[in-house]
């Protein structure tokens, strides 16, 4: 024990203490245990621990160290951003990559998902070492600087999923086209490769990596009979034949039903048909094709093709085994706030994204049956409340896991979950603040799992009381 002696910081006041001897081993594991006449939960904000440390290598570069603390300012960065961003190597920030010869450079900075939002300005290009920039999946809005041309270095520019507008820069092109600049700007529905008008004809791939270089098309005018998908067109005949005349049922929306076929080679495939009582028009479908046939992601099914005729409206994706996601988790979850309002927002994503995680931790359903009693159900979020107000983590966890699990993580991710379940929208976060945090969970179990295997194999004799490795669920759902 570093430190041995019962303690209780003062009630709403910050407090400090000190071992009594070094920190020597690899990793501490800081628990919180209650003494013997404690009658209360614990309650703690947060704790800092310093440890003084030798620093053998330079500082940072002064220039990369004004650019990335300019960066940081402006779009208010919480992460572990303190000190020197590079040196020493093992406090590095996340999300850089740093050179060591000589004075520490900056050579690949990764802020995607991190819920940038406002202008994009030309600081990123004051890191002038930078190899790698990865701004993807943010809010990002304006032109891009034409000063990340200059940067002689930089092999890989992705700028995915944003709000850019304007042209790309004559420089960027010119180096992606010849080979010296891997150029990510899909999903930007107002940016243009050059000056002329926007064009669905204005795109190019990514070398088989399912994003876009340029995507310069404009959704204005779309009309029914002029739709331009990439994708294979079907007729209602052959659709009849995939499906062996729509004879399986793999589920039902509120646009049709899907069903399952298979292609003339043998794929598996999931054809989804617009039913009559439909509210979603031929409009609405021609608009969500062309988007669908564009938009391609790991965590998503692709779009083969699609039906547009008279008699049948249908859309046909890849076919993902392992059941519906419903029989994963436990069906939708209706906002508070919609109950009030009847008006649904993002923010209602984000209550129903929470239930999700919280059903994950728990293993429990939306609605939990109470003593055994079908009749009477308590709410996922009222029965989490209840238990975690007494300070006792482990009894919400789903006992299959059987105690491997990082506590402070399953905390972290409670915390989140329950912020996203808040009663009115404008307090829960957005989803881009909720995937940032929960990468960050991620990262400390990996963290903590290197640590663990690390002292395990170094024979110290320190042990760690449960640790996770990761979450598998059955069968391939996807949604």
């Amino acid at each position: 024990m570093w430190y041995a002696e019962p303690y209780s910081p003062s009630y709403l006041r910050a407090d400090e203490i000190f071992g009594k001897y070094g920190l020597q081993l690899p990793y501490y594991n800081v628990s919180l245990v209650a003494t013997g006449n404690s009658t209360l939960p614990p309650l703690l904000n947060a704790f800092e621990l310093f440890i003084v440390l030798p620093v053998a290598n330079l500082p940072t570069d002064g220039g990369d160290v004004s650019a990335i603390n300019a960066i940081k300012e402006k779009y208010q960065i919480k992460k572990n951003w303190v000190g020197d961003p590079c040196a020493p190597e093992t406090y590095i920030w996340d999300g850089l990559n740093c050179s060591y010869t000589g004075s520490p450079r900056i050579i690949a900075l990764n802020l995607a998902s991190n819920g940038l939002m406002g202008d994009f300005p030309s600081l990123f290009s004051e890191l002038k070492a930078l190899q790698s920039l990865n701004l993807s999946d943010n809010n990002l809005t304006g032109s891009i600087p034409d000063a990340l041309s200059q940067l002689a270095s930089l092999t890989l520019l992705d700028l995915t999923g944003n709000k850019l507008n304007g042209t790309i820069p004559d420089g960027l092109l010119r180096k992606s086209q010849a080979g010296k600049l891997t150029l990510r700007v899909g999903d930007n529905p107002n940016l243009c490769s050059n000056s002329t008008a926007c064009t669905p004809n204005e795109q190019k791939k990514d070398n088989g990596t399912g994003r876009e270089q340029y995507s310069s098309f404009s959704k204005a005018g779309l009309k029914d009979d002029l739709i331009q998908l990439e994708n294979r067109q079907f007729t209602y005949t052959e659709l009849a034949a995939i499906t062996n005349e729509f004879t399986r049922i793999l589920g039902k929306g509120g646009f049709g039903t899907v069903y399952h076929g298979t292609l003339e080679d043998g794929t598996q495939v999931a054809v989804k048909v617009r039913s009559e009582s439909s509210s979603q028009g031929t409009r609405d479908f021609l608009g969500e094709a062309e988007i669908l046939a564009k938009v391609h992601h790991k965590f998503l099914v692709s779009m083969i093709g699609y039906c547009k005729e008279e008699s049948c409206v249908a859309l046909v994706f890849e076919y993902i085994s392992g059941g519906t996601l419903q029989e994963h988790l436990q069906a939708g979850y209706f906002d508070p706030e919609y109950c009030m309002t009847s008006q649904l927002t993002e923010k209602s994503d984000v209550y129903s994204f929470g239930i999700v995680l919280l059903e994950l931790i728990t293993g429990q359903k939306a609605l939990i049956s109470a003593s055994g009693q079908e009749a009477e159900k308590t709410n996922i979020v009222y029965w989490v409340r209840q238990r975690l107000a007494k300070g006792n983590i482990e009894s919400i966890v789903d006992a299959r896991m059987k105690g491997e699990y990082d506590a402070n993580s399953v905390w972290k991710v409670t915390d989140l979950a329950l912020k996203c379940t808040m009663p009115l929208g404008s307090q829960r976060p957005t989803m881009p603040e909720v995937v940032a945090q929960l990468r960050e969970c991620m990262e400390s179990e990996v963290t903590c799992d290197i640590n663990y295997h690390s002292s395990q194999n170094s024979s110290i004799g320190t042990t760690r009381n449960g640790y996770y490795t990761g979450y598998s669920s059955n069968g391939n759902t996807r949604s």
